[in-house]
């Protein structure tokens, strides 16, 4: 449904939301935006899992999903701008996400997770 172009819009916004000061005019409406974006790239089946651990400072973790499997992630494969705050409390958080279609990364020999988002923003609509 969605492919490389969805990709890059992300990659922008993310982008844009790390750059544009949060003083600005066009921060709150780049949040806006970036959020109603992640609202249509999550309104697909998806997986469902837990965050087991993150790694703060490598900016990296782990999915244990409901079945049992274990996904890899980096924290920029969260579909949402994440707080200091909320970076700080991933783990044992609730989430949803989709599976990479490229390979395992070599040092996780994991699967890897995308377009993560947390599972109470999905189920509240």
């Amino acid at each position: 449904m969605f492919g490389d172009s969805a990709a890059e819009a992300k990659t922008l916004l993310q982008k844009g939301l790390k750059i544009i000061p949060k003083e600005s005019k066009f921060y709150p409406r780049m949040v806006r935006l970036n959020d109603s974006f992640n609202r249509k790239i999550v309104q697909r089946q998806s997986r469902s899992g837990i965050v087991s651990y993150f790694k703060t400072d490598g900016k990296y973790g782990f999915i244990k999903c409901d079945d049992g499997k274990e996904y890899f992630f980096h924290i920029s494969a969260f579909t949402i701008f994440l707080s200091e705050e909320i970076i700080l409390s991933l783990t044992n958080r609730r989430v949803i996400f989709d599976l990479s279609k490229d390979a395992p990364m070599p040092d996780s020999q994991l699967p890897k997770a995308v377009n993560i988002t947390f599972e109470e923003e999905n189920s509240a609509k």
